[in-house]
């Protein structure tokens, strides 16, 4: 029965994932042809003719080219109009100020909580109640596995800065 659940659970998850990404894809065509992309250069491109899943990327990098070439009309038109704020320049796309390496990132990995752990434990547990013995191992079990779960954490993160500071 609960095997049942989860797979409804995932197949409503699925259902929305797809109408996400249905979504996505008409939103990126509209923009695509509101802007006035070219759609000869993509359908050469690509030998297709609408946003796909797999063509979504190349959609969004033609429309950034676009957005840029309009920016770069509009600044030049507001420079013939007598503004002079400076050359023209692309403003969308330019990646990130620093260079790729020159930081050090340093993600640690949520904690994951006890609503994880029921799903490691038999499907027998679930259906009928514990004797007082049992629950008591099986929270000595849950306790003794956090512990182990923290000590190799911390090992790792003192590893992590040992091998930073070499």
């Amino acid at each position: 029965a609960s095997t049942e659940f989860r797979a409804e659970q995932y197949e409503a998850k699925a259902l929305k994932a797809a109408k996400t990404v249905s979504q996505l894809e008409q939103g990126i065509q509209s923009i695509f042809n509101k802007i006035g992309c070219d759609k000869s250069a993509l359908s050469d491109m690509l030998g297709t003719t609408g946003v796909t899943e797999s063509n979504m990327m190349q959609y969004l990098g033609i429309i950034e080219q676009r957005t840029n070439e309009l920016l770069q009309l509009f600044h030049q038109h507001n420079k013939d109009m007598g503004d002079t704020t400076g050359d023209i320049v692309a403003v969308i796309g330019q990646g990130p100020a620093a260079p790729a390496g020159s930081t050090i990132i340093n993600i640690d990995p949520p904690v994951i909580g006890d609503e994880d752990d029921s799903e490691d434990e038999s499907d027998e547990d679930e259906e009928r109640p514990l004797s007082r013995d049992e629950l008591k191992a099986k929270t000595l079990r849950g306790l003794t596995k956090r512990e182990g779960q923290q000590m190799s954490k911390q090992q790792k993160r003192k590893g992590r800065k040992e091998t930073k500071l070499k």
